[in-house]
């Protein structure tokens, strides 16, 4: 698919002044993802302006660089965290090809500090240099390093937004494939869970995504991938069988590219009878989670916090290896 140029359509008036101000711009918030130097240094900037916001903000936090079974990730604590037994294992977005753990801080801290635990954020390897399955296969070895630390597979939570949210679907895929302890829950914002780009969404919503619209999906698709089938279901997750998976929620803003991805994900989830949530936000756009500005990002901060508290209750929570 070839970018579209973004088209403004006025904002539904329930959202907030803030996601009205972003919408009405139509400014394309990234360029395309595909011309991934580029990419690399405009999500690199956006992120080092959230977490200057952070600090000018006087929020206490610490960042902690840990080899995580040969994976760099860094622990993302801040106070009060009170609970230490219980982790988030997060995965940045960035289409594979962008995107750094160690400078996308505001996020990941926001959602630890909404459910009063840790996060470690992995470093994955990203493509082209390192085209799949590096990036979901660094993520399970930091979970794995997780698991050796003496957290419960059942008090950890994963989560990943956009790549990242592709990511994590991928890896319930491959542990329960290999008998890796499961974790309690898992949460995907906005998943790139579909590089066929088959759903609906990629072409109803191109025109109004000012985050994607502006990517040509089938070549970032292609720096990932490379020669392998774009069907297998650790590239595009919604190919999968996600019976015997934990607890999932998927979100998407009904605006965007992706959303059929996170659809498609869910029905087929139901289908089989997994526990799955899908949660759509009228009016929204892809990543919104992001955007710290906006009160819609806290809110979906906060309905992640209960969910994954809902989930990660105790060591006999969901961490079953296979079913």
């Amino acid at each position: 698919m070839t970018p579209q140029d973004t088209q403004v359509v006025t904002p539904p008036p329930h959202l907030s002044k803030e996601a009205r101000s972003i919408l009405s711009a139509a400014d394309d918030q990234l360029s395309d993802l595909a011309d991934y130097r580029t990419a690399r240094a405009t999500i690199n900037r956006i992120a080092d302006m959230r977490c200057k916001l952070v600090r000018d903000r006087g929020v206490p936090f610490d960042v902690e660089a840990v080899d995580a079974n040969g994976v760099c990730a860094y622990w993302i604590t801040s106070p009060p965290q009170d609970d230490s037994e219980r982790v988030i294992l997060y995965a940045h977005g960035g289409g594979y090809v962008a995107g750094e753990a160690a400078r996308i801080i505001e996020h990941p801290l926001r959602m630890g500090r909404a459910a009063g635990r840790p996060v470690l954020s992995v470093e994955y390897r990203r493509a082209p240099e390192h085209p799949w399955p590096a990036a979901f296969e660094d993520c399970l070895q930091a979970h794995c390093w997780l698991v050796e630390q003496g957290y419960a597979p059942g008090r950890i939570a994963w989560t990943g937004l956009s790549a990242g949210g592709g990511i994590v679907l991928a890896m319930g895929l491959t542990a329960r494939q290999r008998g890796i302890p499961m974790p309690g829950a898992i949460y995907g914002m906005s998943p790139w869970a579909d590089l066929t780009a088959s759903g609906d969404s990629y072409r109803t919503n191109a025109p109004y995504d000012h985050v994607m619209g502006s990517t040509d999906i089938e070549k970032l698709a292609g720096l990932y991938a490379g020669t392998a089938d774009r069907r297998e279901p650790t590239i595009s997750p919604v190919y999968g069988d996600p019976r015997g998976l934990p607890p999932t929620l998927v979100d998407a803003g009904s605006r965007e590219m992706l959303l059929s991805d996170a659809v498609i994900w869910a029905q087929r989830a139901r289908d089989v009878g997994a526990d799955v949530t899908l949660d759509v936000w009228d009016g929204l756009w892809h990543g919104f989670h992001n955007a710290q500005e906006v009160p819609e990002a806290h809110q979906v901060t906060e309905r992640a916090a209960a969910f994954f508290r809902s989930h990660t209750g105790g060591s006999d929570s969901f961490s079953r290896t296979t079913r």
